[in-house]
């Protein structure tokens, strides 16, 4: 698993399931940052896609008291 990959897995796995502003922030800026990344062919890139299923499947907090996506 390549560092820099690794790394980013990590950061987004902390904040998957944080729903404020910052954390949405941070969300962003890791997907970001891991699209120029190569990805593993590990187990690592199962657990990335279990994050990527999480984040459409749960809605940011802003999204929630507006009553939904604009």
């Amino acid at each position: 698993m390549s560092t820099s990959f690794g790394n980013h897995l990590k950061n987004l796995g902390e904040v998957v399931a944080r729903f404020d502003a910052k954390s949405d922030a941070s969300k962003l800026r890791t997907l970001q940052q891991v699209a120029h990344c190569r990805l593993p062919a590990t187990k690592a890139l199962i657990n990335y896609c279990d994050l990527l299923l999480f984040l459409p499947g749960h809605a940011a907090e802003q999204e929630c008291a507006a009553g939904g996506p604009k």
